[in-house]
């Protein structure tokens, strides 16, 4: 019987030494199969990039906001913590509390909520809204790169699966070229190409589970910042009621503020008030005419001259005084005109003994 020679042919897919090393089959590969190979390399690195990045980030913030609940429900005043964190909140239950403080002291600073130019009970909604806005932006941030994860684990196994069919593709090709089945000439090719499928599916199962894993615990963080969020909600809401009720109390007096009511003011026995500067006096006679000084004024005229008066010296007295035969309501015009004006430092007194109001 003559001995058949199986002659050894060099076909493309195959290789030359070690050849179903890792490093063999990724060398002696298809260059469309390389080309998988090492997507798949660089996804499946960046995954665990991701994967390690985001754990050791939830267990920082785990912690972080642990330290601030603890600090929130101590009992400590709210400003005093708002002053130490508010401008430097690294996460996001910090940022969370420091945009509603910012908001509400935005609000008063503008006397939104005293002067009625602001409905109070919107100021509730305005420092609700600011916490949402601020909860969904820290949320947004730690997403960030989750996607990625999703994506490698639902696409990986089929990238791997094409290079897989491209390599069996290319070993059936050498198959025909060189007439000879046998396994030794198409091991090495199909090797390689169910390598991709592997390398595949070991970038896609870590993804797939971190990916879980991770959406998880971000459930969990930002049912942790909502429930936060409305606690202290909760908190402030109490103190928005207190400003409403003043408002109330504040449109229901203030007509009566002008109405002429006839009050007999008394004489101080205080000695006269004397400083560096001579203090600013504007003074009301019985028949309701006003003076700056000595100088008879209409009453629009008077806080553009007062504002002309103190431009240098903001921070200027403006005595109020008036004749007891006068409305009280005349008074409080005047004090209305000025405090519209922006001048908060006013004082009301009566008429000093032995002087007469200017005429």
């Amino acid at each position: 019987m003559q001995e058949t020679a199986v002659e050894t042919i060099a076909l493309e897919g195959s290789v030359g030494f070690e050849p179903l090393s890792i490093i063999g089959l990724f060398l002696e590969a298809d260059p469309i199969v390389k080309f998988v190979l090492i997507v798949l390399i660089v996804a499946s690195f960046w995954s665990w990039t991701i994967i390690f990045e985001k754990v050791m980030r939830f267990r920082r913030l785990r912690g972080q906001a642990e330290k601030f609940e603890e600090s929130f429900w101590s009992g400590g005043s709210l400003e005093e913590l708002y002053d130490r964190i508010g401008k430097q909140a690294d996460h996001p239950m910090a940022a969370i509390f420091a945009a509603a403080m910012a908001e509400w002291r935005r609000s008063l600073s503008r006397g939104l909520a005293a002067t009625g130019k602001g409905l109070t009970v919107g100021l509730h909604q305005r420092i609700t809204q600011a916490m949402q806005i601020t909860l969904d932006r820290e949320v947004d941030a730690l997403e960030r790169y989750m996607n990625f994860l999703a994506t490698v684990g639902s696409t990986a196994p089929f990238v791997g699966l094409f290079g897989t069919v491209w390599g069996i593709m290319g070993s059936f090709q050498a198959i025909a070229v060189s007439k000879n089945s046998s396994l030794a000439v198409v091991a090495p090719g199909i090797a390689e190409a169910l390598f991709a499928t592997a390398l595949g599916l070991v970038a896609a199962i870590p993804a797939v589970v971190a990916y879980n894993k991770l959406s998880t615990d971000l459930g969990r963080y930002e049912g942790r910042l909502e429930t936060f969020s409305a606690e202290f909600s909760a908190i402030l809401s109490p103190f928005v009621d207190v400003m409403l009720v003043l408002l109330v109390v504040f449109m229901i007096t203030a007509p009566l503020l002008t109405v002429g009511v006839p009050i007999d003011l008394p004489e101080s026995t205080v000695p006269e008030i004397r400083g560096e500067d001579e203090p600013l006096a504007v003074s009301i006679d019985a028949d309701g005419k006003i003076f700056l000084q000595d100088t008879e004024i209409a009453i629009d005229e008077l806080a553009p001259r007062l504002g002309a008066i103190t431009l240098r010296k903001p921070e200027t007295r403006i005595f109020v005084r008036g004749d007891k035969a006068i409305d009280y309501g005349r008074v409080m015009e005047v004090m209305g005109v000025l405090a519209e004006a922006g001048f908060d430092n006013i004082a009301l007194i009566a008429v000093l003994p032995g002087t007469k109001v200017a005429r």
